[in-house]
Formats: C-alpha cells, sequence, structure tokens
C-alpha cells in the first residue's frame, strides 16, 4: 500500500503559453478559501471531489440508459417531464460508475488525488518543452497552497529536477503555509482583488487584511522572488480609477513586485455551474468594456513607469 501523501487536483492543461514564462503545465488543485461570487472555477471551491454533467455530450434517455442502470445508489433518473438525465446530489456517493460507463463521456468528477511521484512522472512527460522555451510548471486552482503538506514534496521534487515553478495564490492562508512552499517557487502570480477590506469581503465572503499581509510579508521574507500581482476586473466591484490606484499604493513599496496585471472579468467558466448543479451568482453581470480596461491600464503603466524612476 501506497503511503505517500496525496494532494488532490481536478485538472492539468498541458503546453499552455500564459500564467507565467514560456510554455507550461498547469496544474489546478481543489479547495479555496475564498468564495468569488464571479469564480470561473466553481469545480475547484470544495476541496472534496464533486460529480459533474454535460447535458450535451448526453445522448438522451431514448438512445442510452446505461448510466441510470448502473447507478448504484439510484442517484440518476430520467425527467418525467422531458426524459433528460436528472442527477439528485443527496444521494451521489461519487462512486464514479457513470462516468466510467457513459460512452459520451458527459460525467466526469472534478477531484482525484495524486501522490508527487505520480505527478512528477505525468510533467516530466513535457520537460523537453520547457527546456527550450523557458517554462515550467504552473500550480493554480482553487488555491494550491492549501496544500502545503503536500506541496513541499511535490516542489523539492521539481527543484531536484530544475524545473521553473511558478504560483498562482490568493494569498488566503497561514502565513506558514507560504514559509513552507515559496523556498521552491521560482514566481509569485499574487491576486490582490481590492484594497477595501469591507468591499472584498462582500464579494468574496472574507476580508483582505490575512492577503495584503501576506503579500507584505512575502516580499520582506523573500526578496529574491519575482512577484507579479493580478487584479480581475469586475464591473461594479473594482472597474474603477480610485479602485486600482489604491490598490498601486500597497504594491509600489514592493521592491520584488515585477508586474501589475488587470484580468478583465468573463463569463467563460459560467456554464460550469450548471455542470456540477448550482446557480451562477453573477448571471447578469457584464464584461468591462475594452476602453475602460485600456484607460485602467494606461493607469497601471504610469504607476509603474513613476515607481522604476
Amino acid at each position: 500500500m501506497n503511503s505517500e501523501p496525496q494532494g488532490i487536483i481536478f485538472s492539468i492543461q498541458k503546453m499552455a503559453a500564459h500564467d507565467g514564462h514560456g510554455w507550461r503545465t498547469l496544474i489546478f488543485f481543489k479547495g479555496c478559501p475564498l468564495r468569488c461570487k464571479w469564480c470561473c472555477n466553481p469545480e475547484s471551491l470544495s476541496r472534496e471531489p464533486v460529480l459533474a454533467f454535460n447535458p450535451d455530450r448526453c445522448l438522451g434517455n431514448e438512445q442510452c440508459r446505461l448510466c441510470i442502470e448502473n447507478c448504484p445508489q439510484g442517484a440518476i433518473s430520467a425527467s418525467e417531464k422531458d426524459l433528460s438525465i436528472t442527477i439528485n446530489r443527496e444521494k451521489c456517493d461519487l462512486c464514479g460508475n457513470c462516468a466510467v460507463i457513459c460512452p459520451a463521456e458527459a460525467f466526469f468528477i472534478y477531484g482525484q488525488p495524486v501522490t508527487a511521484s505520480e505527478l512528477i512522472k505525468t510533467i516530466e512527460k513535457d520537460s523537453v518543452f520547457y527546456s527550450r522555451s523557458g517554462g515550467g510548471i504552473t500550480l493554480s486552482g482553487g488555491e494550491p497552497l492549501l496544500q502545503a503538506d503536500f506541496l513541499a514534496i511535490f516542489l523539492e521534487k521539481c527543484q531536484q529536477r530544475g524545473l521553473h515553478i511558478t504560483v498562482e495564490t490568493c494569498g488566503g492562508v497561514p502565513w506558514a503555509n507560504l514559509e513552507k512552499t515559496i523556498p521552491y517557487i521560482d514566481h509569485v502570480i499574487y491576486d490582490v482583488k481590492s484594497a477595501d477590506p469591507e468591499l472584498h469581503k462582500a464579494y468574496t465572503g472574507v476580508s483582505n487584511q490575512r492577503i495584503l499581509k501576506n503579500l507584505d510579508r512575502l516580499c520582506h521574507h523573500f526578496p529574491q522572488k519575482e512577484v507579479t500581482v493580478r487584479t480581475p476586473i469586475i464591473t461594479g466591484f473594482n472597474d474603477t480609477p480610485g479602485h486600482i490606484s489604491n490598490i498601486l499604493k500597497i504594491i509600489a513599496p514592493l521592491s520584488n513586485v515585477i508586474g501589475y496585471e488587470l484580468l478583465p472579468y468573463h463569463r467563460f467558466g459560467s456554464v460550469k455551474y450548471n455542470y456540477i448543479g448550482k446557480t451562477y451568482p453573477m448571471a447578469s453581470l457584464k464584461p468591462p468594456t475594452p476602453e475602460l480596461i485600456s484607460e485602467l491600464r494606461q493607469l497601471v503603466a504610469s504607476g509603474f513607469k513613476e515607481k522604476t524612476l
């Protein structure tokens, strides 16, 4: 029996050309301390696995009943209204039978346990692309630093192989988690969503006090680490020059912050709420206009120019 500690991931994306330098493998970890209303990865929020169902892939109850016939808990049935597939999630025990047997791959489970050794074997297959492009591994989520004990083991193996490591973090974890993992990490992409603690809590479920304190401690305890700050621009939340100026004031004194990126809100992940039986809380939200994003990016460019003078 393998006694090696396990992490919980929900996706691996290979040959990505974003979220770090060069070609990268993105590893998405389960669990997040925030509950952002606009979250594009709702499948990542809980540490536990979650069953997903894509009705657009389903062959339909009239052509295929394999999931209904092979669910030991009787959690899958045909709707009396239109014969479509419905899931009783209270009955579902995540046995995975439906995901294995579905010929159309309409069912799948977000969340697989993996050991550090297994994960290393997977990413080593693409190591040639890392070395040629200056790329490496990017840890994302969810919040990867919630799994700090597992990451410390995995990252040590990555370091032994000379792999470049980037982490995307919201910073909303105990400082001990950063102390344990940052020594192995080359580049930190750090989310700062708002400088206002009450507004931050209203939109993410938690105050930003720990997040901002951890950013300051990160930059002072690990001054050699490159840090890029990111802000998702959400209409009605932080989409004004005043909000961005306040964040610039926070990061301006931090010498190892090498960049500040603004990410316009998008709806790409909204369909996944339906897949996991949830309702998207910001269905009426519209993305910021290109003109506004251009204005805010000019503000950022000016702020960083002043920082380097």
